[in-house]
């Protein structure tokens, strides 16, 4: 299995596009996989820069509806129609931060290769791919969902992410698990995937939602250090990056040391 990251909010190298965002190309024996798509169409000339063949993805996963990771998947639907996009039935409800509109470009929604998934169990897409949602609140989610809310007929009201889902791969025994944000918690979609599939991933691709604009507090900071200690716990490796931010990842690094790997735009990783 070959990971790919196309976008990210830092490049690896000169001549690709770096934004506030992500997407990860997940290459398999049996299908190549888009799982998000950064905030523009700059994952296509980064995917060209890297020599990647945007074409011969077999499948698209949309992790949430929000634009960072939605607009390369509006540019992927016009220029390969043929590829079959998945997202929540819910992602294209009317998110937002504050007055700000973070959701989706709603034509996507109407694409004729967008594919909606109701079901909260796992729904399999293929020889290697899976989704899954419906995660509990075992655990506190981020503090930085604060000020993000949904928008319908009732009002406005505090976003619960009923428009997430997560990713797994499978090949060769090992499991791989992508979470784009993870707004619900990263430790909440864990513990779905070990209630659905049992046991814990040998990988995990994910921000956690953790970044934030102004200093830690000690609280927050000792928050950072206990979620890092029980992700340890898990014995998987998880490469972060886009919205964990640069200070949470220094702060959790000590404690995970080999297990936490940066990822940027251009980095690749064979599992």
């Amino acid at each position: 299995m070959h990971v790919t990251v196309l976008a990210e909010n830092t490049a690896a190298r000169d001549g690709l596009v770096a934004e506030h965002g992500l997407s990860l190309l997940i290459e398999t024996n049996g299908q190549a996989i888009l799982c998000d798509g950064g905030q523009s169409d700059a994952l296509l000339s980064n995917a060209a820069a890297l020599e990647k063949d945007l074409s011969a993805v077999d499948v698209a996963v949309l992790s949430h509806g929000h634009y960072d990771h939605s607009g390369g998947i509006s540019a992927l639907a016009k220029t390969y129609p043929q590829i079959p996009i998945f997202l929540r039935a819910e992602a294209g409800g009317d998110y937002f931060h504050g007055e700000r509109y973070i959701g989706i470009d709603k034509t996507l929604v109407t694409c004729p290769n967008c594919r909606m998934i109701a079901d909260v169990g796992v729904t399999k897409l293929g020889e290697t791919l899976s989704v899954f949602s419906g995660f509990g609140n075992d655990f506190p989610r981020p503090r930085a969902n604060e000020g993000l809310t949904v928008r319908d007929e009732a009002g406005e009201r505090p976003d619960d992410f009923c428009h997430e889902q997560a990713a797994v791969v499978e090949e060769n025994g090992k499991r791989v698990l992508v979470s784009g944000c993870a707004h619900s918690g990263i430790l909440n979609v864990l513990a779905r995937f070990t209630a659905l599939y049992g046991g814990v991933p040998d990988a995990v691709f994910s921000g956690f939602h953790t970044a934030k604009p102004d200093p830690y507090t000690p609280a927050e900071i000792a928050e950072l250090q206990a979620l890092a200690a029980t992700l340890a716990k898990t014995g998987a490796t998880l490469y972060t990056g886009h919205c964990t931010g640069d200070t949470a990842f220094d702060v959790m690094k000590p404690i995970l040391g080999d297990r936490l790997v940066r990822m940027r735009c251009g980095d690749s990783f064979q599992l």
